[in-house]
């Protein structure tokens, strides 16, 4: 049986740091509103990348456009398409802040050269000769259909 009273922390009991206009309200909203931290926010433990708002923002399409976009025979299926184009638009629209997002890109791109290892295992294609040379075709791909947009 679930308790029907919760027991507030002592910070929210007292108000500690969420009054209007303090560093910790101010945080939440800055972090709600920044397209980097949303796009970043999708990636899951593995690497790959789940569809969100910050995607469809970035690429100016839905969901089912993207979905269509996708290579077929994708090794890894959406998420990794999803990941190949996550580390695309970071490259394109955040090459600035680049130190926020290098480690979250190489996840990515640790993920896509799995999905691909993967698929050179079963077959021989372009994309698994790529992985031997340190290459990320997918994200190639990725970047090619950025710029066709």
């Amino acid at each position: 049986m679930q308790p029907k009273f919760k027991m507030p922390s002592l910070g929210s009991f007292f108000g500690w740091g969420r009054y209007p206009g303090s560093e910790v309200e101010q945080k939440k909203k800055d972090t709600s509103k920044d397209p980097l931290t949303e796009l970043i926010s999708l990636q899951r433990a593995g690497g790959e990348f789940r569809w969100g708002a910050a995607f469809k923002r970035a690429l100016g399409k839905e969901e089912k456009a993207v979905r269509r976009a996708m290579p077929k025979g994708c090794p890894g299926g959406f998420g990794c398409w999803l990941a190949a184009l996550a580390v695309a638009v970071l490259k394109r629209d955040f090459a600035d802040q680049r130190d926020s997002w290098d480690i979250v890109a190489e996840k990515a791109q640790g993920y896509i050269r799995k999905c691909e290892a993967a698929a050179a295992a079963a077959t021989t294609t372009t994309a698994a000769a790529a992985v031997g040379e340190g290459k990320v075709a997918l994200v190639e791909e990725a970047k090619k259909w950025l710029a066709s947009q």
